[in-house]
């Protein structure tokens, strides 16, 4: 979603986004992994609040906001995960909707031998 907005937001100008890519169509799991990790996450706030002020008088934060799952050991590991060097056969992208029919290029991480 953040990289449909700022491809938006940048569309036709000098400094142009480039196209978001799903991770799944390069074989990267994370996104789904992470899906359901929220909905976890949703769900044990009802039990424990992501925040407890040390003010008493102050109320807990069970917000089951994006920002607060993100900022979780739980999404950290999954990101953590996905640093593998990409897989041989995604050195190119599938055509996307809406890039006239274009493949966007993907990088290869340089690695030391």
């Amino acid at each position: 979603m953040i990289g449909n907005i700022v491809r938006n937001l940048t569309e036709g100008t000098r400094l142009e986004a480039p196209a978001p890519i799903p991770g799944e169509q390069v074989g990267v799991e994370q996104f789904r992994k992470l899906d359901a990790a929220f909905d976890v996450f949703a769900e044990q706030l009802k039990e424990h609040p992501f925040f407890q002020p040390s003010d008493p008088a102050k109320t807990p934060n069970a917000s089951h906001s994006v920002t607060s799952f993100l900022c979780t050991r739980m999404a950290r590991d999954l990101f953590g995960r996905g640093t593998a060097p990409p897989r041989a056969d995604c050195a190119e992208a599938p055509p996307l909707p809406g890039n006239n029919g274009r493949s966007p290029r993907m990088r290869r991480r340089a690695t030391a031998s």
